[in-house]
């Protein structure tokens, strides 16, 4: 369940990327292998789908965490190139905690 205002673990939050990966699949928002989806983790770390990759079948070990440089910190699959996208918008935006962008 997506339930905003808590503090959660990574876990939770790989979770819940995946589960709106499906949703946004599944409302025909995006095909194939487009958009994206990232979330703050904290103030060294983002979140965020990987390159390549169907929204509605991802797993939460499919999920890759990038510094704010989008160098990858941990994850066996490689971020999209959109990530730059995500980084200028927490870095201008610090009350942004995930970005959405389907296409």
């Amino acid at each position: 369940m997506v339930t905003p205002g808590m503090i959660k673990s990574d876990d939770e939050h790989r979770r819940e990327v995946c589960t709106v990966g499906q949703w946004i699949h599944q409302k025909g928002y995006i095909a194939s292998t487009d958009g994206n989806i990232s979330v703050r983790l904290d103030p060294q770390r983002i979140l965020t789908t990987p390159t390549g990759m169907s929204k509605g079948l991802m797993q939460p070990d499919d999920l890759v965490a990038v510094d704010y440089n989008g160098k990858k910190i941990h994850g066996r699959r490689d971020a999209s190139s959109e990530i730059a996208m995500h980084l200028l918008i927490y870095q201008r935006r610090p009350d942004v905690h995930a970005v959405v962008h389907a296409h």
